[in-house]
């Protein structure tokens, strides 16, 4: 299973993909040839999260490696046993990858631990009365060195996997994106030659071929071809097929401009609220129906009254 570091490492490959077609193919730039390459893309990176999950070739080393962080997380107390067997598949990957650690130095480690609890033990045995009051302590020491080395064993047990699965993970990226490259290369090279046969025949595409599809064979290239080199020889046809092609564009121009073509219809749309038209004089109490001689009282105190 891929980390989250791996899935943006991953969209960063196929993302250089994309960017290098778009660069040297300029079909790459029309819409539906860019959904496509976007969906093939995203499909691609779904293939290849999968295919690393199913064949990690450290899974089995992986699993015996989790198993012991979490025996180590849960007991406080590690026993030599588990430090001989986690030095064993520690040994294994090395082997497996062709890595060189130093198993001497653990072995020594471990050793030593060993023959001091085999000691303990016999002097345990023999009920040595000066050694009664050093049990608990001495125990407790031989202990917490066996979870110190224990931990130390797992972090360049873990150092050791995290490197070489990275070194696989991005051997077979690059192989996956190599065939990827290759594969929408091939695909646009085909549909970038139908395009240029649809101009030569001046035909649209998506009028008799639709480029969008994927399932693009070169035998309809071949046959535009050969429909190109009829037209060539055949000055009749040919000129036919260039007053078509004409008139096609010259359809097409029309109808641009009449969808490019706007025009500005003014309506009045009146207010309800407001008083838009006004007739005599009458006596009310709207102030928006006042005249400008009524206003000019209120401009002088002495007249403001009436």
């Amino acid at each position: 299973m891929t980390t989250d570091m791996t899935a943006d490492s991953l969209s960063n490959e196929l993302q250089e993909v994309l960017s290098e077609i778009q660069a040297r193919f300029p079909l790459a730039k029309e819409e539906y040839v860019r959904s496509h390459l976007k969906e093939e893309t995203e499909a691609e990176q779904g293939r290849i999260c999968r295919w690393l999950g199913r064949h990690n070739p450290f899974a089995e080393n992986e699993t015996a490696l989790r198993i012991a962080e979490k025996e180590l997380a849960a007991n406080e107390d590690v026993p030599i046993e588990h430090l001989e067997r986690y030095l064993r598949d520690f040994e294994s990957l090395a082997k497996q990858t062709e890595s060189i650690i130093d198993s001497e130095y653990w072995t020594s480690e471990i050793n030593k631990i060993i023959v001091a609890l085999a000691n303990f033990k016999v002097s345990m045995s023999e009920s040595d009365p000066s050694l009664e009051n050093n049990e608990g302590g001495e125990s407790a020491g031989l202990q917490e060195q066996a979870t110190i080395l224990c931990t130390l064993l797992l972090r360049h047990w873990r150092r050791l996997y995290d490197e070489q699965y990275a070194s696989w993970e991005l051997e077979s990226v690059q192989e996956f994106r190599l065939n990827l490259l290759a594969r929408l290369r091939e695909w646009l090279e085909k549909l970038q030659l139908l395009a240029d046969t649809l101009n030569e025949l001046s035909i649209e595409p998506g009028l008799l071929f639709d480029l969008s599809k994927e399932n693009l064979s070169l035998s309809d290239v071949e046959q535009l071809k050969k429909w190109v080199s009829y037209i060539s020889e055949d000055d009749g046809v040919k000129h036919l097929c260039d007053l078509m092609g004409r008139l096609r564009r010259a359809e097409k121009t029309k109808r641009q401009e009449l969808v490019r073509t706007r025009t500005t219809i003014t309506e009045y749309v009146p207010d309800i609220n407001s008083r838009e038209e006004i007739v005599g004089l009458v006596w009310r109490n709207d102030i928006e129906r006042v005249v400008p001689q009524e206003l000019t009282l209120l401009a002088d105190e002495e007249t403001s009254v009436l």
